[in-house]
C-alpha cells in the first residue's frame, strides 16, 4: 500500500516536472519568436512564419485544453496525491496534454519552417540559421527545466512544496 502511494506521488512529481518544462519552454519560445518577427519588421523583411508560430504557440494549448475538457475524466484527477502540489503549479493532465501536443505542433512548425528556407532561401544568409537555433534552444530549454525540476523534486522537495 505504501509502495503504491509512493509511486502514485513519484508519477505526479514527474508529470509537474514535465508540465513546467513544457511551459518555460513556451514562454522562451514565444519570447524568441516575437524578437525575431519585430527583427524581420525592423529590417523589412516580409516573413511572417515566426508570427504564425508565435499565435499557435499561444493559441493552441488553451484551445485544445478546451476541446479535451467535454471528455475528460475529471473524478480521476480527484484521486490523484498530492493536491496542494498540484494546484500550486496548476498541473492538470488536460493541460500537460495540450501542452505536450502543443509541443509537438511548434516543432514540427519550426521543421516545415526550417524546410522552407532550404527551398526558398533568404537574401540575407544569417536568416537561414534562425529556424535551426529556435528549435534547438526551445527543445534544449525544456529538457533543462524538466531535468532541473526532477532532480528538486527528488533531492530537495521542500523547498519547491512552500
Amino acid at each position: 500500500m505504501e509502495e503504491k502511494k509512493n509511486s502514485e506521488m513519484t508519477k505526479v512529481t514527474n508529470s509537474i516536472s514535465m508540465m513546467r518544462g513544457l511551459l518555460v519552454s513556451n514562454r522562451f519560445l514565444a519570447v524568441l519568436l516575437a524578437v525575431v518577427q519585430v527583427y524581420y519588421v525592423v529590417n523589412k523583411i516580409m516573413l511572417f512564419s515566426p508570427l504564425y508560430i508565435l499565435l499557435l504557440d499561444l493559441l493552441f494549448p488553451m484551445i485544445m485544453e478546451g476541446m479535451m475538457k467535454g471528455h475528460a475524466n475529471v473524478k480521476a484527477e480527484e484521486d490523484l496525491p498530492l493536491p496542494l502540489l498540484r494546484k500550486k503549479y496548476r498541473y492538470t493532465a488536460l493541460a500537460s496534454k495540450a501542452l505536450s501536443f502543443g509541443f509537438l505542433l511548434n516543432v514540427i512548425m519550426l521543421i516545415a519552417w526550417h524546410y522552407n528556407y532550404r527551398i526558398k532561401p533568404p537574401e540575407i544568409e544569417m536568416l537561414k540559421a534562425f529556424p535551426l537555433v529556435i528549435i534547438s534552444a526551445y527543445v534544449l530549454v525544456r529538457l533543462v527545466i524538466w531535468f532541473f525540476y526532477l532532480l528538486m523534486f527528488k533531492f530537495s522537495p521542500s523547498t519547491l512544496m512552500k
